[in-house]
């Protein structure tokens, strides 16, 4: 972890050099902690905004409307399920609710830690709708069926 924290500390000290506002630091900082890291939590989030020099609240709230950032940790497959308008009306929901209930889905993550579901906004694949992004990989087009597959084939 002490690595990770000096790693994390000579990145920002070259964003700095680079943006003179020192509010544009904080996306890519937040963007390699995650990476190191894999969630951002409160201790990170000081870390970033002392290092930085500005208030931990506006990383914090940063870090909070971008669903890419995590509190709570990454599973080994990160499903994320468009919620969009077109993707609603061909049936996000049923898709989402499908999934939570075959993977065991508590809190947003399965109980062995495979798999994380999450609800997001437009994936842009309104006309293959509904679709789910795993790990940066869009599925489009999606049944019951379809995703059966999909999951099976992750699982080995």
């Amino acid at each position: 972890m002490e690595q990770n924290i000096e790693e994390l500390n000579t990145f920002i000290d070259k964003l700095k050099e680079i943006f003179p506002d020192r509010r544009t630091a904080i996306m890519p900082a937040l963007r390699f902690a995650q990476e190191r890291f894999g969630v951002i939590s409160d201790e990170i989030v000081e870390k970033i905004a002392t290092r930085i020099g500005i208030e931990p609240v506006k990383v914090l709230s940063t870090a909070r409307f971008y669903h890419f950032f995590t509190e709570k940790g990454l599973a080994k497959f990160r499903i994320e399920v468009c919620c969009s308008i077109s993707c609603s009306l061909l049936g996000s929901e049923h898709v989402y609710d499908y999934l939570r209930r075959r993977l065991e889905i508590k809190d947003g993550i399965s109980s062995d830690g495979l798999f994380s579901l999450s609800r997001v906004g437009c994936l842009g694949s309104c006309g293959t709708a509904p679709a789910m992004l795993i790990n940066n990989v869009l599925f489009e087009n999606l049944t019951f069926e379809k995703i059966d597959r999909i999951i099976e084939g992750l699982k080995g």
